[in-house]
């Protein structure tokens, strides 16, 4: 089984893996980095998710669905349909305006919207580690380097 080598991809995983203990301790790291590694990792496993479960251009249908079940998952009113959908279609390449999110954080929706739709497909441990080592993969071959976990 692949383990995240990167620190917001372990934080990834235990968000996605639902493992509390650990994903509050990644955060802490993360905070004193402030976030400045978050958004490549986490953007290239948002996408490999929506692509894998789906497909490769989902269309308008599979992504209103999910953007509606994605909203049901968290507390009433957090999270609304239409921001989910528009985080998708942005992640797709497609210009939606994430500057109209109700959320202030569009990263923060991009992680979560990641988690929903691994629940949402109940996606065993295995793949979603191997989605999140693919997703580091390819931020690393872009050029991007986010902070490594130690030891």
């Amino acid at each position: 089984m692949t383990a995240p080598r990167t620190l917001i991809g372990s934080y990834l995983a235990m968000l996605a893996l639902r493992k509390v203990e650990e994903r509050e301790r990644c955060r802490a790291e993360l905070s004193r980095t402030r976030w400045v590694d978050a958004d490549e990792v986490t953007n290239a496993a948002l996408l490999l998710t929506i692509r894998r479960y789906l497909g490769p251009k989902p269309n308008f249908i599979a992504v209103g669905k999910t953007a509606v079940r994605t909203s049901r998952i968290f507390p009433k009113g957090d999270i609304a349909p239409r921001d989910v959908e528009r985080i998708i279609r942005n992640c797709l390449g497609e210009d939606d305006a994430i500057e109209k999110l109700k959320l202030k954080n569009p990263e923060l929706l991009r992680m979560l919207t990641f988690a929903s739709l691994l629940w949402i497909h109940k996606v065993p441990e295995a793949e979603v580690l191997e989605i999140i080592a693919q997703a580091e993969e390819e931020a690393f071959d872009t050029g991007f380097s986010p902070t490594l976990l130690t030891g």
